[in-house]
């Protein structure tokens, strides 16, 4: 049980001594990163005014105490920690004490000082070093810190509610799935195991969500850490109720059964769900991404590649296992035998997981079923361009050969996927190809860079040094690529993009800071000159599309005209700055969403935030509510922007997925760390999650993820101007 000794309390001038025994009530939130919010209620009354406390505290980091009550602060914390024998040898300082020699022999000696160390014997004789094993009283030891708090209450409270943030404890989830045909018998648990905390009788919350960290724990709370934790057997206390769950800003928390007693060395296992039965497919897939490097040329060997095996666990809605948010975990998959012995098959790491979400996960390769690929065919030529102006294209063709080998008895169908980055088809396939197969993809979108004076150098090169460790199937970026339109500063935005489509292809747009707005403003026709620059560096089309077949078709809308009749603003210094979406523009957009192939996920880019910033309060657009009206009208489905410097993702009208990049420059909003956006879409769900920059590591570090469900798009008929 722990102590709180209440020292005394000032009330109006007069000193109130407090001295009986508290009764402290103890609630836990651990989080996957070891971090444990501490919630301690101690049946303490707090008189209105100032009142002096001590409190006993376990793990506690005294920087991160303060009261839950909204009527009570903390005025000042003073910690003492767990005693060392130097401590309490200090304390001792005056006192006789035993020491222990050897075993059965002990002496007494006066503590005369214990640095430099000074023994007075019982003869009077003085020795210079410890006789032995100091044997203390237990008044002199502290066995947990000990914090002396002054609380300020604006009212008289019946009781003192703590609570701060500790370390050592972390969970992991861990779901079993047992493969019966198409069916899977799936259970999953949370275990918790503390390093070094220890808390009686306590309610804890497991919270899963993706919470950044930017403080460290001092060296002072883990200098205390419990001895002998490797040596306690690991004992699995499983507890057989079940867990409750509920969203706490974009986190989710699972409130586990009981009061639990948290012990160093012993885990502690819950089950997340009831053990549910769920159908389940497995798929054997040959990944292939066609090479557009040019001709290979025969090999002495054929290229072998990996079948890889996945497996697919439907969550039907309305059941406990699929209404139940999944925590990121590990799941392993089970198979008996022919004598029934369930062994191992696959294992993989899972994402969080939202509510209704189907798990699927890549569990291995497959051992008696191999596929070798060979570049057999290679033609490159040479296509006129779409218009005057614009640069000539190029049409590759490419022919493999792949020849899969099945040593099983029974027979096993196999996907062969293509991914290539750009516009292509198959034109010739021995097998019928399926070509309207969606798949998962993943978008990484950028903005703002503003090569220039406030270009944040270090942090664009550990992104372009992280961006084939992302495995994109695309990069967006979303204008700004310039600080003031410069030839230095679009070179070093060309630089950037060249080197991105190493991993990538890559789609870019100008922001108003990419455009001359001073050369040709007010002239409704000839633009042409405002973006000279920018068509000299990043390429002669403003508005390109990209399709990423099975995945998206990515659209781009300009909205940067510099000075111009539709973006007008009676302030001065927002002049060149407003975005304008002319009528001219969603309907080139609406065209290129009406011409792709249905179940593509319809993608618009354009520079302006199309919703207002949370920091800024300002609307990137000049006449926004018929932009936002146009835009989803026009059959989007996901929009990717930038311009507001602060990252975002939010739905317009609970359609439409706005995912707002930040920037990567010295031009911050309201200090925030700089950032970029990865988008996954896959064919239930779209995902944005925020990377943002730990100055601390000098790298990105993936942060909270919006998730939001996919809604078949419909192509609004265009209304009357």
């Amino acid at each position: 049980m722990n102590r709180c000794v209440v020292r005394g309390a000032w009330c109006g001038g007069a000193l109130i001594a407090l001295a009986a025994p508290l009764v402290a009530q103890t609630s836990l939130s651990i989080y996957r990163d070891g971090r444990v919010v501490v919630r301690r209620t101690f049946s303490q009354a707090l008189q209105q005014g100032r009142n002096a406390v001590t409190l006993r505290l376990e793990a506690l980091d005294p920087a991160t105490l303060f009261s839950t009550d909204t009527s009570v602060s903390v005025n000042s914390a003073a910690v003492r920690y767990p005693s060392t024998s130097s401590d309490v040898l200090a304390r001792a300082a005056g006192q006789t004490l035993s020491f222990v020699r050897a075993k059965g022999d002990t002496v007494r000696a006066t503590v005369v000082r214990a640095d430099p160390p000074q023994y007075k014997l019982p003869d009077g004789r003085m020795l210079l070093s410890p006789p032995g094993e100091p044997l203390f009283p237990a008044e002199l030891v502290r066995t947990t810190p000990e914090a002396q708090l002054v609380l300020d209450a604006s009212r008289a409270r019946q009781r003192t509610d703590i609570a701060y943030v500790a370390q050592g404890v972390t969970w992991e989830a861990l779901y079993q799935v047992i493969v019966t045909g198409t069916r899977g018998q799936v259970s999953g648990t949370a275990t918790v195991t503390s390093q070094n905390l220890r808390a009686d009788s306590a309610e804890v919350q497991l919270v899963a969500g993706a919470i950044r960290r930017t403080r460290q724990p001092k060296s002072e709370q883990e200098s205390y850490a419990v001895d002998g934790v490797a040596s306690r057997g690991a004992v699995v206390a499983l507890q057989q109720a079940l867990t409750t769950e509920e969203a706490v800003g974009e986190t989710h928390v699972y409130q586990l059964p009981g009061r639990l007693t948290i012990e160093p060395g012993v885990p502690i296992a819950t089950a997340l769900f009831p053990r549910s039965s769920a159908p389940l497919a497995q798929e054997l897939i040959v990944p292939g991404v066609l090479s557009w490097r040019g001709w290979i040329g025969p090999m002495p060997e054929p290229n072998r590649v990996p079948v890889q095996v996945w497996y697919t666990i439907k969550r039907a809605p309305k059941t406990a296992f699929g209404d139940r948010p999944l925590p990121a975990g590990t799941l392993q998959l089970y198979q008996a035998d022919s004598s029934g012995r369930v062994q191992l098959i696959g294992e993989a790491a899972n994402d969080h997981t939202a509510p209704g979400r189907d798990l699927r996960v890549q569990s291995g390769d497959a051992f008696d079923i191999t596929a070798e690929r060979v570049q057999t065919d290679y033609n490159q030529e040479q296509l006129p361009p779409l218009r005057k102006g614009l640069p000539n294209r190029q049409r590759v063709t490419a022919a493999y050969r792949v020849t899969i080998t099945n040593a099983k008895g029974d027979a096993v169908t196999v996907d062969v996927r293509e991914a290539r980055f750009g516009n292509w088809k198959i034109i010739e396939s021995s097998v019928p190809p399926e070509p309207d197969r969606v798949m998962t993809i993943q978008i990484v979108h950028i903005g703002d860079l503003h090569f220039g004076r406030v270009a944040d150098i270090p942090v664009v090169e550990a992104l372009e040094s992280m961006l084939p460790d992302l495995r994109p199937d695309a990069i967006v970026i979303a204008g700004d690529m310039s600080q003031r339109a410069r030839h230095g500063e679009f070179q070093r935005g060309r630089a950037f993009a060249n080197r991105a489509r190493e991993t990538a292809p890559v789609l870019t747009i100008p922001g108003n800071h990419d455009v001359q707005w001073w050369r040709r403003p007010f002239i409704p026709f000839s633009k042409d000159a405002v973006y000279q620059k920018y068509r000299s560096y990043l390429g002669a089309e403003l508005t390109p599309t990209l399709t990423i077949p099975g995945g998206a078709v990515i659209a781009s809308a300009l909205t940067a005209h510099g000075v111009a009749w539709g973006s007008l603003t009676p302030r001065l210094r927002d002049i060149a700055v407003k975005g304008h979406l002319p009528k001219r523009e969603v309907e080139r957009v609406r065209s290129v969403f009406g011409q792709a192939e249905p179940g593509l996920a319809r993608v618009l880019v354009m520079h302006h935030n199309l919703l207002r910033g949370p920091l800024s309060n300002r609307m990137g657009l000049a006449r926004w509510k018929t932009a936002q009206r146009r835009v989803a009208e026009a059959g989007t489905e996901i929009v990717l922007c930038s311009h507001d410097h602060q990252e975002g993702a939010e739905q317009l009208e609970g359609k439409v997925v706005v995912s707002t990049a930040g920037t990567l420059s010295k031009r911050s909003r309201g200090g925030r760390p700089v950032s970029f956006n990865v988008v996954t879409i896959d064919p239930t769900a779209v995902q944005v999650t925020f990377f943002r920059w730990d100055s601390n590591r000098r790298r990105f570090q993936p942060s909270d993820t919006a998730a939001f469900a996919r809604k078949a798009p419909r192509l609004e008929p265009q209304a009357a101007e």
